[in-house]
């Protein structure tokens, strides 16, 4: 049996958080959209409590997502009024094949951390 190899050309990374813009310069049009992010964020407190007694989840209120690459920047960008991300989310892209470092610089942490995380 003969092997074939095929060369695959990967896409240039992603730019990371130190590369993508941090504001779009616009003001909030929903002056309820704070209240309504702390109401929704206190209802639920208690059940993210019990399900990360450890505390390892965030909540973010009015951040850009990246989520595709376009130009300007910022058109690529999501900034939802409220979101619920998991911290413990490390396993997940090392289980994709992804290695320790490009998680560690994806989610700003040290490899030793990765590890750390990864192991517990």
């Amino acid at each position: 049996m003969s092997e074939t190899k095929v060369k695959v050309e990967l896409p240039p990374p992603f730019p990371d958080h130190t590369q993508l813009p941090d504001e779009d310069g616009s003001f909030v049009k929903n002056f309820q959209e704070h209240p309504q992010s702390i109401l929704l964020t206190d209802s639920i407190g208690l059940i993210l409590q019990q399900r990360h007694p450890d505390g390892n989840y965030a909540i973010g209120q009015d951040c850009g997502i990246y989520w595709r690459e376009t130009e300007p920047p910022e058109k690529g960008a999501e900034p939802p009024d409220w979101f619920y991300v998991p911290i413990n989310t490390v396993s997940q892209p090392l289980a994709t094949g992804m290695d320790v470092a490009q998680v560690a610089q994806i989610l700003n942490f040290s490899v030793e951390e990765v590890r750390q995380i990864s192991n517990s």
